[in-house]
């Protein structure tokens, strides 16, 4: 490349596959060159990360209380993870440099649940949705009403002078104002 009056130049390289690439420049004039400059890399990455795997790690007793998941999960190495519950995203991880994510949900309600991740790499390519991940929220039974007290199983005893009607064993009988 061939600066200008102001020493600007530029150079466009062929395309570049995936991988780093380290870049130096010199200077020449009047037939004396300088020493390379520092290097400078550039990485190129096109490839999209591998779906993540996603699952739960809260218990089912603590899901029934809480309403709560801790969803965990491997990834790219220090990739962003998308967590979906069905087509809505509800929050992102970052993995770490192994790769494990973990994301915790807000409080959830009572239903199916769909969960699933996409990881995004620092060059921004998205990669595929994991595996849907079914989780169901069950009403804490705790909370539920208790069943109502049955009525007592007494009834009045009637006196031998207010039978009104009678007929076999089944008699008709007042007692204040009600007839048993």
């Amino acid at each position: 490349a061939t600066a200008d009056s102001k020493g600007a130049w530029t150079y466009t390289s062929a395309t570049l596959a995936d991988g780093t690439h380290k870049f130096t420049a010199t200077a020449t004039s009047s037939g004396v060159t300088s020493a390379a400059s520092a290097a400078f890399s550039v990485a190129v990455d096109t490839v999209a990360p591998t779906a993540p795997t996603i699952k739960m790690s809260t218990s089912a007793a603590t899901l029934a209380s809480t309403h709560v998941a801790q969803l965990t999960g491997t990834a790219e190495a220090n990739s962003a993870v998308n967590v979906f519950d069905g087509s809505s995203q509800i929050g992102t991880a970052t993995a770490n440099s192994s790769g494990a994510w973990t994301f915790t949900t807000q409080s959830l309600a009572n239903g199916g649940h769909n969960f699933t991740a996409r990881a995004t790499d620092a060059a921004g390519n998205t990669g595929a949705a994991s595996t849907a991940l079914a989780v169901t929220i069950a009403p804490d039974a705790s909370l539920a009403p208790s069943s109502p007290a049955a009525p007592p199983k007494t009834s009045p005893t009637p006196a031998p002078d207010k039978v009104i009607e009678s007929s076999g064993a089944t008699s008709l009988v007042e007692t204040g104002d009600k007839y048993y």
